[in-house]
């Protein structure tokens, strides 16, 4: 129930200004996500997770008892309150036992997009059941991997459609996402590009990134053993890629082949 969960900087500022920190979390949604980016546009999330002893939080106890007859659980044949179930009427109803992952850097995408839009976050976000998320190692590598071509591609051939010119991204379709394992040096190359989006997005979102892109997509094609005709393919056949990024791709993939690929950064 996001009227009650979910504040803007001047809610929090006035509401819930002594509020403890640990249940304030910043909040990502779909709309803020980019590829290799994200904004974060100044929203709050209240985890009050299950287990919460709430009167220890009186300033978001009282916040939400404001809210209560859209909180409590909903009973049958009630016309209001949230669905059904054991959770307390304060409580985030979903048992989130995994909470403590969003702590951790993560790679984040949304389910609904026209594109793929993977971004990388070590900085604690939360958000709500329309994004998807992991954790564990080498995620600066498999995120180049998921916003490279050659995924795109792939992920065009086994997503499902919205029907709306937007592809679900569904958690069990990525997991079908052969990824190629890389020597040493490759992934020490890709993450040094990736690590150069990184920090070229997060000084401004729309930094334009294609040229360091156009390098991670010509890695990636030649972990996954391409040809030069077969990238050629996948370019033509994923979304269409501009002459110049195609062009940028192809020469990339050549300088590789030829040995004399030199990083951007």
């Amino acid at each position: 129930y996001n009227p009650a969960f979910v504040l803007d900087d001047e809610e929090k500022a006035t509401r819930l200004s002594r509020a403890a920190p640990e249940l304030i979390k910043p909040l990502l949604r779909g709309r803020d996500l980019r590829r290799y980016a994200y904004t974060f546009n100044r929203q709050w999330l209240i985890f009050t997770r299950r287990g919460i002893d709430i009167d220890s939080y009186p300033e978001i106890r009282d916040h939400l008892s404001e809210f209560y007859e859209q909180l409590r659980p909903r009973n049958n044949g009630e016309p209001s309150g949230r669905k059904p179930g054991p959770y307390k009427w304060f409580e985030i109803q979903d048992n989130i036992a995994y909470f403590q992952d969003f702590d951790k850097p993560k790679i984040i995408w949304g389910e609904l997009s026209d594109e793929a839009k993977f971004t990388y976050d070590d900085e604690g976000h939360y958000f709500n059941n329309t994004m998807y998320f992991f954790t564990g190692e080498h995620l600066k590598y498999l995120l180049a991997v998921l916003n490279s071509k050659a995924a795109g591609w792939y992920f065009n051939t086994i997503a499902t459609t919205s029907g709306m010119g937007t592809t679900r991204w569904f958690k069990y379709k990525i997991e079908q996402l052969p990824v190629p394992e890389p020597d040493a040096e490759t992934e020490q190359q890709v993450e040094a590009l990736v690590n150069a989006v990184l920090a070229a997005k997060r000084a401004n979102p729309q930094a334009d990134t294609r040229p360091l892109e156009a390098q991670i997509d010509a890695l990636v094609f030649q972990l996954y053993g391409l040809s030069e005709s077969e990238v050629l393919y996948v370019l033509d056949h994923t979304c269409p890629t501009p002459p110049r990024e195609r062009e940028a791709i192809q020469n990339n993939f050549r300088n590789l082949a030829r040995g004399n690929f030199s990083l951007l950064t």
